[in-house]
């Protein structure tokens, strides 16, 4: 059974604008009081004094005591501080009141409650504007019990019959802001007390009573009514322990109606059916997931839960009941064996499934994202099966699984690992060809990542290392400032194995946060000797660079770097998503040409005023590549030479 939202009060339903509002002992009693019945609604006690004092509408009669809004059905929600006004005017106590007064306040999940005769409820239980009444329990009574308004029940637990909202004459829907009696309908006068209405089959009468128990104005009904649940409902607040029965009562019907059956379900049928569902927690939650999930045939679990799918939506309001399914669910899904995806809500306690994991479960292990884990499908055996069903569940094998999380968790990615380091993230590969760092040997990290990882465990052995060789000296600067402007891979390996090797004085002042290139002092001349002398091995000579790395390199785009190994100037295989190109030659292509970007540093000037000094110096360009002038250096250097040989001293 659901709730449809309850009608806001808006602006001129805001009784806050009554600002006339008497004092107590400037107020003349009603000719004819009224005395309210026991559990009966402030609204109907209202309506009744309208009645017997002959006011046209309610209204008409709280403006005696200054409340001049025109909503009457909004008091008992806004006014609590005109208690004492109202109780002079009815010639009633305070106390009887108050007690129908509904407050609101927000309780420690975050929901909108109101005070419910020593209780709470939640507010959207509670009607406000609709007069629901049953004719025959009406006749009997003469008032409207604060029963019928809650919205949780559409029965009267007195004599069985079904709710009505609508008048049996006219169709139109009943209120209370125009009413002046409670048996006939203010928009045609026509009575209500001969209606007819349904009433509950004699197998639901127990259910029913319990269901009215649960949120009954006497507290000790509602306490006796709620130890009565079996555990945990019994620990719930009496109207969060009726909700939960209405919720799982309302699934299990649903799950065993036909399909296409339409049609309500009355709240009486789902608190039956919900007792006998709580009677058997948990175990009645895993035999429902195995029913519903196999007539749903979808591979969602949420969406193959039927109407308790609704408790896992983002949107859904914190309950008790919410909680308990959502706890529960990740076990019951696995003792009923469902092919079926979990989803953010269901995992509570890690895997469900002994050795395997589904996809959500995996990325939650491992803290990526689907369309990485997704990777691992047909390249790792990591990956165990999809279920036949369209987008069903994916499973992973637990424990590989497992080790994978460990090797994300001890390794960083390159790019992270050059920021640690302090140095350019092209020279990962030299830095690692060389022995300086390590790689995580694992190939499900390398699938899913799609980029090399590198041990934590030689980063830090790495710094140690230079911190062993640390010395103190005067002067100097950081490792950074002297390398400056350097993207040859060659040179920073070079530096760093004399560093090692104890043939550069080095000091290491690491502060928190700072890359190693920060936190070493060195002397500008011993960098700039070893630099000279590098040692180019075997192993840096073998690595290749993707365009994007060789263009940083080279400090241009990579269409042009693409552009230059089409026309033959650097060595390389151009791909169609991916292209490698050798190290040494993209470092032989810097060495022996020169762009714009360099020579606007080097002679200065804007590029077309250099390249007019060139060429009447007698210079050409070498080539002209992606729309490009690309210059010899030899050429430059000989330039450059000249023009200080011209400049006087």
């Amino acid at each position: 059974m659901v709730c449809p939202p309850y009608p806001r009060l808006g602006a001129r339903h805001n009784m806050a604008e009554c600002v006339n509002l008497l004092a107590a002992s400037d107020i003349r009693p009603l000719v004819v009081g009224t005395e309210p019945f026991p559990g009966e609604c402030l609204s109907s006690l209202l309506v009744r004094a309208c009645d017997a004092n002959r006011f046209s509408k309610p209204m008409h009669l709280l403006n005696l005591i200054g409340l001049k809004a025109q909503a009457s059905e909004a008091v008992p929600f806004t006014q609590g501080a005109a208690v004492p006004a109202i109780a002079k005017l009815l010639g009633t106590s305070t106390t009887e009141i108050e007690r129908r007064m509904h407050s609101a306040e927000q309780d420690d999940l975050g929901r909108s409650v109101v005070h419910w005769f020593g209780s709470h409820v939640e507010r959207r239980h509670i009607e406000a504007t609709a007069r629901r009444f049953a004719p025959k329990s009406l006749e009997e009574q003469g008032h409207v019990p604060a029963l019928w308004t809650v919205r949780l029940l559409d029965y009267c637990p007195t004599t069985m019959e079904l709710l009505l909202s609508e008048c049996p004459q006219c169709s139109r829907p009943l209120g209370w802001r125009a009413c002046r009696s409670l048996s006939k309908c203010e928009k045609c006068g026509a009575s209500l007390l001969g209606a007819e209405s349904q009433v509950l089959p004699p197998h639901l009468h127990e259910a029913a009573r319990l269901g009215a128990a649960l949120v009954s104005p006497v507290e000790a009904v509602r306490q006796s009514a709620s130890s009565s649940l079996p555990d945990p409902f019994n620990t719930w607040a009496p109207a969060d322990a009726l909700l939960g029965l209405l919720t799982i009562g309302e699934a299990q019907i649903s799950l065993e109606s036909s399909p296409g059956a339409g049609g309500a379900i009355g709240s009486a049928a789902c608190i039956a059916a919900g007792l006998e569902f709580a009677n058997d927690w948990p175990d009645s939650l895993t035999r429902f997931v195995k029913v519903s999930t196999s007539k749903s045939k979808t591979p969602s679990a949420r969406r193959g839960l039927g109407t308790l799918g609704r408790l896992f939506e983002s949107a859904a309001t914190k309950t008790p009941i919410q909680g308990l399914v959502r706890s529960a669910i990740s076990v019951a899904l696995a003792d009923a064996i469902v092919p079926a995806k979990l989803f953010p809500g269901a995992i509570v306690d890690g895997a469900c499934r002994t050795g395997m994991l589904s996809a959500l479960e995996a990325t939650k292990r491992l803290g990526i994202c689907g369309k990485r884990l997704r990777r691992l499908e047909g390249r790792s055996e990591t990956f165990l099966a999809r279920h036949n069903v369209k987008g069903g569940a994916a499973l992973y094998d637990e424990a590989a699984i497992s080790r994978l999380a460990d090797v994300l968790e001890l390794s960083v990615r390159s790019n992270d690992c050059a920021r640690q380091l302090g140095i350019p993230r092209f020279c990962i590969e030299a830095f690692i060809s060389a022995g300086l760092i390590q790689v995580a040997t694992n190939a499900d990290a390398a699938i899913v990542t799609d980029s090399t990882l590198i041990t934590k465990a030689s980063i830090s052995a790495l710094r140690e290392r230079l911190q062993e060789r640390s010395a103190p000296f005067d002067g100097g600067e950081t490792l950074r400032e002297a390398m400056q402007r350097n993207g040859n891979p060659y040179d920073w390996i070079a530096v760093f194995e004399k560093m090692l090797c104890g043939q550069m004085q080095l000091r290491f002042a690491d502060c928190p946060g700072s890359s190693v290139a920060d936190g070493l002092i060195v002397q500008a001349s011993d960098v700039a000797r070893h630099r000279s002398r590098r040692l180019v091995g075997k192993e840096i000579n073998g690595i290749d660079v993707p365009c994007q790395i060789a263009a940083e390199i080279v400090g241009t785009t990579p269409q042009f770097i693409s552009a230059a190994v089409r026309a033959g100037f650097i060595n390389g295989a151009l791909g169609v998503q991916c292209s490698t190109l050798p190290l040494t030659g993209v470092l032989k292509f810097q060495s022996c040409f020169v762009l714009p970007g360099e020579l606007r540093d080097r002679i200065g000037g804007q590029s077309l005023g250099i390249g007019v000094k060139l060429r009447d110096a007698g210079y050409e360009p070498a080539a002209i590549i992606n729309r490009v002038r690309v210059w010899r250096r030899s050429d430059i250097e000989r330039y450059l030479k000249k023009r200080s040989r011209r400049q006087p001293n």
